[in-house]
């Protein structure tokens, strides 16, 4: 039982470094070894108590299911109207449900810059109409 709450705790540290899907994967491990694991049935009913309660866990579910759900909004074109593409830079937007009044904005193109600094210029947005180009 011990190495099954280690892993847990595994998972909960890699959350905290913000790797949420490896921990995420390590939460479905441990559920996919406790059916075959050779624990009392009393040992088994606390891990999944803990599986089911645990705060930690549970945010560590949430947060991979909306990274899934993102993953699949963003791989498709559905629903996505094109707003500009011009410059080797497509825009496009989408309203969704989940997060309405706002839209989801997704940029596609290639630029040769540091990640870093294009994740700055996201943070001063409002200094767009200096950068960008009419």
């Amino acid at each position: 039982m011990q190495q099954y709450v280690q892993q847990l705790q595994k998972a909960s540290d890699l959350y905290k470094e913000d790797k949420t899907l490896q921990a995420h994967a390590v939460v479905c491990d441990v559920e996919a070894q406790l059916k075959t694991a050779a624990l009392s049935e009393e040992e088994k009913q606390a891990l999944h108590t803990r599986l089911s309660e645990d705060a930690t866990i549970r945010e560590i579910r949430q947060e991979a299911e909306r990274v899934a759900h993102l993953r699949q909004t963003l791989s498709s074109d559905d629903l996505w109207t094109v707003v500009s593409d011009r410059f080797g830079v497509r825009t496009l937007f989408r309203e969704d449900e989940e997060t309405h009044p706002f839209h989801l904005i997704r940029v596609e193109g290639y630029v040769e810059a540091p990640l870093l600094d294009l994740l700055a210029i996201l943070c001063e947005i409002d200094l767009w109409p200096g950068w960008m180009v009419p």
